[in-house]
C-alpha cells in the first residue's frame, strides 16, 4: 500500500473525489484540516482499496476525525496500512493516547489495532411533526473573553482534554448560560456539529434550544439522562450510535455534563 500526504487544496479535491457520495462536504472538512493548527489528512492506496483518514492533536491526545475506506481487496490489511499511514504522518505513538469516534459495525476492526470503547454517542433527529421550545432565559450571553478561563475548565471537567487552542479558534458566535455570576454552561455552534457543555441542566437544555435551530441533528453521549429525556419530549429519536473508542491512557469523559458532542 502506498501512503500519501495532501498538502494543497488541489490534491485535497482529487483525494474528495475518491469518496464521490460525501465528496462536497469531505472536500470542506478536508480544507478546514489543511489550515487548522495541529490538523492533517493521510491516504493509501493499492491492490486492497483506498483509505483516507484525518486527524487534530488536542493537548496530549490525537483525535482522529475522518477515517474512509473503500476495500477490494483484504480489508484488514487496508485498515492496517492507514492506521499505519496515519501514526506515521502524525506523529502519534505507542505513548500517545489516540480518540475515534467509529461505526458499531466497526469495533472490531478497531478493536484489532488496540482500541477500547469508552462511551456511545447518540444522534438525534427531530420528528417532522415535532419541535423544540423557543430560547428565551436571559442567563444566556454571548461569551466573551472574561468567561475564557470558565470555558476551559468546563471542557476539561467533562472531557479531561487540553483543547484551548481548538476552542478559541471556533469561540465565533459562542454563548453562555451565567448564573449568580457564574458560567454553568457553553455553547460553540461553529466547532463541528456544535459542542455544549454545562454543569447544570437547566444550563445545557436551554443552549441547546439555541442549537437546534441551525443542525439537522444533534449528537449526545449516553449517559446524559437529562438530554435524552427532553429531546424525547421534543419529538427527537435516535437514529444512529456511534463509540468514543480510545488507545492508551482513558481520558475523563463525563456525559452527563455534555449537551452536544461536535463529532
Amino acid at each position: 500500500m502506498n501512503a500519501h500526504v495532501p498538502r494543497t487544496p488541489a490534491e485535497l479535491a482529487v483525494l474528495a473525489q475518491h469518496h464521490a457520495p460525501v465528496a462536497p462536504a469531505l472536500l470542506g472538512h478536508l480544507l478546514w484540516c489543511l489550515h487548522t493548527p495541529g490538523a492533517g489528512v493521510v491516504a493509501v492506496h493499492g491492490e486492497h482499496g483506498h483509505g483516507l483518514a484525518t486527524w487534530l492533536w488536542q493537548g496530549e491526545h490525537v483525535q482522529v476525525m475522518r477515517w474512509l475506506v473503500q476495500p477490494k481487496g483484504e480489508v484488514a490489511v487496508l485498515w492496517a496500512a492507514l492506521w499505519k499511514a496515519l501514526c506515521a504522518a502524525s506523529g502519534a505513538n505507542e505513548e500517545h493516547t489516540v480518540l475515534v469516534q467509529g461505526a458499531l459495525v466497526d469495533m472490531p476492526h478497531w478493536a484489532s489495532l488496540g482500541f477500547v470503547e469508552q462511551v456511545a454517542l447518540e444522534h438525534w433527529a427531530p420528528d417532522p411533526e415535532g419541535g423544540f421550545e423557543e430560547a428565551e432565559r436571559d442567563e444566556v450571553l454571548p461569551l466573551d473573553p472574561a468567561h475564557t478561563l470558565a470555558l476551559l475548565h468546563l471542557d476539561r471537567n467533562a472531557t479531561g482534554e487540553h483543547r484551548a487552542t481548538l476552542l478559541l479558534e471556533h469561540a465565533f458566535a459562542a454563548r453562555v448560560y451565567e448564573a449568580g455570576g457564574r458560567v454553568r454552561g457553553i455553547l460553540l455552534p461553529v466547532l463541528g456539529n456544535g459542542l455544549i457543555l454545562a454543569d447544570r441542566a437547566v444550563a445545557g437544555l436551554e443552549l441547546q434550544r439555541w442549537l437546534l435551530p441551525v443542525v439537522p441533528r444533534i449528537v449526545v453521549p449516553e449517559g446524559n439522562a437529562a438530554a435524552a429525556e427532553q429531546l424525547h419530549a421534543w419529538g427527537y429519536t435516535v437514529v444512529n450510535t456511534e463509540l468514543r473508542l480510545v488507545r492508551g491512557t482513558m481520558p475523563r469523559f463525563r456525559p452527563e455534563l455534555v449537551y452536544a458532542w461536535p463529532w
